[in-house]
């Protein structure tokens, strides 16, 4: 598929971004199989991944995992403001993964060259808690993602700070393709 689209991750925007970059309506979200259908990301026999909607929507990792998931021939670029990473399972807020399986299917470190040939925007305020696992996973990359971090918390001043910017940057990519 020619297709290639550009997905943002800023918390519950990330799963309702990827939604709207690929076409779907907003309604169709609780109906994760017709979302995946539309990604692509179902089987030649219509099986979906045991993926729930709300793992994609912990924004920047959702992002991100999406675009691993995707490549780079369906993914121009991915932008992630304050992704929710944790280097352990047992560090994460109680709920956000079923288990440790679930961790390890999202866990973006280690796995930075699956984004190669994408452009990768990643900012992190450096008073969010998620800062030092931030700068750890952009340090793993082998060309440093545009983006950085500075003052900020994870909070939404800070995200409306940096919207802009994720915005003019993804909006570069889908204008390229034209």
């Amino acid at each position: 598929m020619s297709r290639r689209t550009a997905l943002l991750g800023t918390g519950a925007l990330g799963a309702v971004a990827v939604a709207g970059a690929i076409g779907v309506e907003l309604e169709v979200l609780p109906g994760r199989w017709q979302l995946y259908h539309r990604l692509g990301l179902d089987g030649a026999d219509g099986v979906v991944p045991d993926v729930e909607p709300g793992r994609m929507a912990m924004g920047g990792l959702g992002a991100l995992h999406l675009a691993r998931l995707l490549r780079p021939v369906r993914v121009a670029g991915v932008a992630a403001i304050s992704a929710a990473l944790w280097r352990d399972p047992d560090e994460a807020q109680p709920g956000a993964f079923a288990s440790q399986a679930d961790f390890e299917a999202v866990h973006p470190f280690g796995r930075q060259d699956e984004l190669d040939g994408m452009a990768i925007r990643i900012d992190c305020g450096e008073g969010d808690p998620f800062y030092a696992a931030n700068r750890d996973y952009v340090d793993g990359f082998d060309t440093r993602p545009e983006g950085g971090f500075e003052r900020g918390d994870h909070d939404l001043g800070y995200w409306r700070r940096m919207a802009p910017a994720q915005l003019e940057f993804l909006g570069g990519l889908l204008a390229e393709r034209g």
